[in-house]
């Protein structure tokens, strides 16, 4: 234990470091307008919203930026994985989790979803609206990442 005690503190160190960047590099989103004009007022969105932090506001950011800046709501549901897919027969239809997405964008949403249920009260009605309606955890957390009762 003694040996790995070092380098537990140089890790811990090292994403305390990590976590003052970015919220460095946020910051200088958020303020300088010269090098993407709309980024100031998408940073400063998406950190208003209950249960976003820095971490996972760089990851969507980061991720998504275009889809973000040109304002593709339906582009970002298919990237992020909250769209679902719908497939149809002439005698059945099946709706499914999209796989064929970015997986740090899927897994920083579900993320956010998560913690907006302890954060928000509204996001929480939500998520128990669903969960109410007969759907697993995972299925009411997506739904609530997509901001729609059709995940």
């Amino acid at each position: 234990m003694l040996l790995l005690l070092p380098q537990i503190l140089l890790l811990d160190q090292q994403v305390k470091d990590v976590g003052r960047r970015i919220k460095q590099l946020l910051r200088m989103l958020s303020t300088e307008t010269a090098i993407m004009p709309d980024a100031r007022q998408d940073v400063d969105l998406m950190l208003s919203i209950p249960g976003i932090g820095p971490g996972i506001a760089a990851t969507i950011y980061g991720e998504a930026s275009r889809l973000i800046r040109d304002r593709d709501y339906h582009a970002l549901r298919g990237y992020a994985g909250t769209a679902p897919v719908t497939k149809q027969s002439a005698k059945r239809k099946t709706v499914n989790m999209r796989y064929a997405c970015s997986s740090r964008l899927r897994q920083a949403m579900h993320h956010w979803a998560n913690r907006s249920i302890i954060c928000d009260s509204r996001s929480r009605q939500h998520y128990d609206q669903l969960r109410a309606a007969g759907h697993h955890h995972a299925r009411a957390v997506c739904g609530l990442a997509d901001l729609s009762s059709d995940c």
